[in-house]
């Protein structure tokens, strides 16, 4: 595959993301989606943390086909949008109904499911592209790991894909205890790939009644500060 590809980020794909995902993405010129490995009812392909002015996160999601437990993210099906768009949509505009910039998120929301998407993975890579585009920055060389053919695990997987690009380097996010627990960094090394640590903003940066939980969705920060929401998703230095 011929690309530019130097700094790589590999993620599985979410609904609306929280902002740490977008940081990561603004450090990298090319992006895997990770699809092909298993998918896990626990995580965020169809669902996403919102919080509402008072009590604590809530999960806002989009319901999905029953798939089998050895089922491959990229196979995930959607229910018909129209059985429950309406729906999301109301929980959503209750949550944010204080909020200033309420309908930017709710329109934002529409307008990535607005495609009728059959397959989970195809709505939260649409969602990824609708908050890009509203955030002012473009989604260049983004790539489904299900199109490539590293299919090795953990660390070896990362060196793999980015091998496979080109890509020169791995940005990642701290995780717990400084790393995530799937990642050896001196087995990326010998791949030939170096590791970058992201520092993600601090959120007690911002004023208590617009601070988002940790791994909100970046529609909470748009809902309550509009385009300034994007100062959080920049590099730290």
């Amino acid at each position: 595959m011929n690309t530019v590809a130097r700094t790589v980020v590999i993620n599985q794909p979410s609904l609306f993301p929280w902002f740490g995902e977008l940081q990561k993405l603004q450090m990298s010129n090319t992006s895997i989606c990770l699809d092909h490995v298993t998918f896990q009812k626990a995580g965020f392909l169809c669902r996403t943390r919102i919080r509402p002015d008072t009590g604590p996160p809530r999960w806002l999601t989009v319901p999905s086909v029953a798939h089998t437990r050895s089922g491959a993210i990229s196979d995930v099906r959607l229910l018909p949008t129209e059985e429950w768009l309406s729906t999301v949509m109301r929980k959503l505009s209750d949550t944010y109904r204080r909020a200033a910039y309420r309908q930017h998120a709710l329109q934002l929301f529409e307008e990535a499911a607005s495609d009728h998407h059959t397959f989970a993975v195809d709505l939260a890579e649409r969602s990824l592209v609708v908050l890009a585009d509203y955030l002012g920055y473009g989604l260049t060389n983004r790539v489904r790991s299900s199109a490539l053919a590293c299919r090795e695990r953990s660390t070896s997987l990362i060196a793999g894909l980015a091998a496979e690009l080109g890509a020169s380097a791995y940005v990642y996010g701290p995780g717990s205890g400084g790393r995530p627990h799937y990642l050896d960094l001196d087995v990326l090394r010998a791949g030939g790939v170096e590791p970058i640590q992201v520092r993600y903003r601090d959120v007690t940066e911002l004023p208590a009644e617009g601070r988002p939980p940790l791994r909100c969705s970046m529609l909470d920060l748009i809902a309550r500060h509009g385009p300034d929401a994007r100062r959080w998703i920049e590099p730290c230095a």
